[in-house]
C-alpha cells in the first residue's frame, strides 16, 4: 500500500481489497478518516468510475475500477 518514502498507492489497496466493503463507524472523527481516504483513492485513480450516495445515516462511495468495485462506507449514528 506504500511506495519508496511512505508515499500511499490507492490502486495497491484496491486491488488488495478487490470486491470488499469498509465500513467506518461513529462520529465527525470516523467521518474525517472515511473523507480522507476516500480522496487518496480518488486521487490514486481519477480515471475510476465512481458512485456517490447518501441515504439517512448510511453514506457510500463505490470505486469502479476495471472490472471490480470496492465499496467505502460510513454510518452516523
Amino acid at each position: 500500500m506504500f511506495l519508496g518514502d511512505n508515499m500511499f498507492d490507492g490502486l495497491d489497496l484496491l486491488n488488495k481489497w478487490r470486491g470488499k466493503k469498509v465500513m467506518f463507524v461513529g462520529d465527525s472523527l470516523s467521518l474525517n478518516q472515511w473523507e480522507s481516504l476516500a480522496c487518496l483513492l480518488h486521487a490514486s485513480v481519477p480515471d475510476a468510475k465512481t458512485t456517490f450516495l447518501h441515504r439517512d445515516i448510511l453514506t457510500s462511495l463505490a470505486f469502479q475500477v476495471f472490472y471490480f468495485f470496492f465499496f467505502l462506507l460510513f454510518y452516523s449514528f
